[in-house]
């Protein structure tokens, strides 16, 4: 090797640090560069650009718009109406999973309608659409063991004069609630 340079070193730089570049981000940053965004840190901008893209889809189809938002884009256009409370962290989540399953927008914007008027909660569609994107998680008996410990030791901060007989007590009626759980 000559001028000094080590083996170590790579000629093409990648990143593996932070979050994966995506079409989002990228126009996150350029609406950035452009002025055309609020001030706030990069994943408000981001979660901005998600929710504008999720609108544009869902402008694409009234019936699904009021379905979802609860008035047309008229009334919400002319002050008539509001977009209702919630519907950020939906409308972010459904255009995440949207960018990650290519094609599948009208599909997306559909259910996502029927849910809001069946009157599922905007929270409840953004947790359903995060389990579609990120997968089904198991759980385990380590992870469910320090969960259990974590909320003794904070019911004993409530309580400090909580004996550990009233504790395993307890544990022992929690174990006998999950073997059957008929009352």
């Amino acid at each position: 090797m000559s001028g000094g340079e080590s083996e170590n070193v790579s000629e093409k730089p990648t990143s593996k640090r932070g979050r994966p570049r995506s079409r989002i981000r990228a126009s996150a940053e350029n609406l950035e560069r452009a002025g055309l965004q609020a001030e706030g840190c990069l994943r408000t901008k981001i979660n901005h650009a998600y929710l504008v893209a999720f609108l544009r889809v869902l402008r694409a189809n009234p019936e699904a718009f009021r379905a979802f938002v609860g008035h047309t884009e008229e009334e919400i256009a002319s002050g008539a109406a509001r977009l209702p409370k919630g519907h950020l962290a939906a409308a972010i989540e459904i255009a995440r999973y949207i960018e990650q399953n290519e094609g599948s927008a009208e599909e997306a914007v559909r259910i996502a309608a029927d849910a809001r008027g069946r009157g599922i909660s905007f929270g409840d569609i953004a947790a359903h659409f995060r389990r579609l994107r990120l997968g089904e998680k198991e759980g385990s008996a380590g992870a469910l063991t320090t969960a259990l410990v974590r909320t003794v030791d904070a019911y004993r901060r409530q309580f400090p004069k909580t004996t550990d007989q009233q504790v395993l007590a307890a544990l022992e009626n929690v174990a006998g609630l999950v073997a059957d759980p008929e009352p």
